[in-house]
């Protein structure tokens, strides 16, 4: 049975499922579904056509669903969907889509710390982490296991591959291969492999060693970036994770793909 804190304001439409905690000062609006075992802490604002995956928890003063700050949006029917066990800190905002059928995505298992932004018709992966005060501009689309540093900012569009590291205070303007680590004003650059990252998920030596000559193949200074895909793809034809990498490169995008790039030592 759900527990419903007597100064929560719920819509009688609303779908909520068992063993709910909906905390004071709570709002949840009309076309809110919350699956089982969500807490809303307090002060929560969930409204529009959202629905909240199963064991999520929201803080205070956070709000999910509310309209688009898109200057196009015109109240288009679409849909914000957040994932199952993900932690949504205080503060967080995050926004409907602008264009219709469309959906703001935030998947499972992932971390929002406070104060973030995730603006209209984002998409965010699995097992993200998303630190203090960052920033996510409309249509941006993070790979699963992502992690970004406190204060950064990601231009809208871009896309950030899996596994990848935005440091701290780093603003992203182009997209970010898998696996890499971006730190930068504007002009950053690819800082080599995500080592730590990547040996912390459990990934083996051999795949993080092509992984780094994967990335000094495709950042050759001496050659074009399209023949350093090809010869990418000649030299590592079957391997999983640089499959990744060249598909990623490979794929049309509103971003230029971030090519500044610094060996890992």
């Amino acid at each position: 049975m759900s527990q419903i804190h007597p100064t929560a304001i719920i819509h009688h439409n609303a779908k909520i499922g068992e063993n709910c905690n909906i905390g004071p000062y709570c709002t949840v609006g009309e076309q809110v579904t919350l699956h089982n075992n969500v807490t809303l802490i307090s002060s929560v604002v969930v409204d529009g056509d959202t629905t909240i995956g199963e064991g999520t928890i929201i803080y205070p003063f956070a709000t999910i669903g509310l309209k688009s700050q898109d200057l196009k949006y015109r109240n288009e029917p679409t849909k914000v969907v957040i994932g199952k066990n993900t932690t949504i800190r205080e503060h967080v905002t995050i926004h409907l889509a602008t264009s219709e059928g469309i959906c703001t995505k935030v998947g499972d298992n992932c971390l929002l710390m406070v104060g973030c932004h995730v603006a209209h018709d984002c998409i965010i992966g699995n097992d993200v982490i998303i630190s203090n005060s960052v920033l996510l501009g409309g249509h941006v689309q993070i790979g699963n296991s992502v992690t970004i540093g406190g204060n950064s900012a990601i231009h809208q569009h871009v896309h950030l591959g899996e596994y990848a590291f935005i440091g701290g205070y780093s603003a992203v303007v182009a997209d970010i291969v898998p696996f890499a680590i971006y730190t930068g004003i504007r002009d950053g650059e690819i800082n080599g492999a995500n080592l730590v990252g990547l040996k912390r998920k459990g990934f083996a030596n051999i795949d993080i060693q092509n992984i780094v000559q994967a990335y000094k193949i495709l950042f050759a200074k001496d050659s074009l970036f399209k023949d350093n895909i090809n010869t990418l793809q000649s030299t590592f034809p079957n391997h999983e994770l640089v499959n990744k990498i060249i598909n990623f490169v490979s794929r049309e995008g509103s971003r230029n793909i971030c090519t500044n790039y610094k060996s890992n030592k």
